[in-house]
């Protein structure tokens, strides 16, 4: 994590800017969370709290321009996502292997040179109330979800789902621009 890594423990961060931060900085690094990395660390399954965060101008070379997480259960509320970049990997603003739910968030103009300019989730993700802008994939210019997915609830048991949010001028170079 360029800003801030964390590998165990549980968390709650508040009112918090991450700022033009990055990680892995050259092509032979591998580089996870430009802005945070909540990393597999001696405890899995610890729970981090985010809220009123800014996620701005930060760099990853790997993965999760502005978070990533492999291990942590993540809950972003009332957040903000802006201009983060994935230069190899996915998740222009934030790549999970873990747990994620998000409400009342912003993504706004994340880039990923791979799939998912704003979200990448390998795992179950919720999302309530947020906005999705201009954000840039390959695979997936807003949201890049592994496994069956859901919209508006319908259906159990899938690993996303996403309710009362809106998606505007979003692009993908291959498949789906949301």
């Amino acid at each position: 994590g360029g800003g801030f890594y964390i590998s165990q423990g549980n968390h709650n961060l508040r009112n918090i800017i991450f700022e033009n931060n990055s990680s892995g900085q050259s092509l032979t690094q591998i580089g996870y969370g430009g802005g945070l990395y909540f990393a597999t660390g001696t405890t899995t399954n610890f729970t981090a709290l985010l809220d009123n965060v800014s996620f701005i101008s930060n760099l990853a070379m790997t993965g999760g321009g502005g978070l990533t997480s492999g291990a942590a259960t993540v809950t972003i509320k009332e957040s903000r996502f802006i201009t983060n970049e994935s230069t190899r990997g996915p998740g222009g603003g934030i790549y999970t292997e873990s747990p994620l739910t998000i409400s009342g968030t912003s993504f706004n103009n994340n880039v990923s040179r791979l799939s998912a300019g704003a979200i990448y989730t390998r795992s179950t993700a919720t999302i309530s109330n947020s906005h999705f802008n201009q954000n840039t994939g390959t695979q997936g210019g807003a949201i890049y979800a592994t496994g069956p997915s859901t919209l508006t609830g319908v259906g159990n048991n899938y690993p996303l789902t996403i309710t009362s949010s809106s998606f505007d001028g979003n692009t993908a170079s291959g498949h789906g621009g949301a």
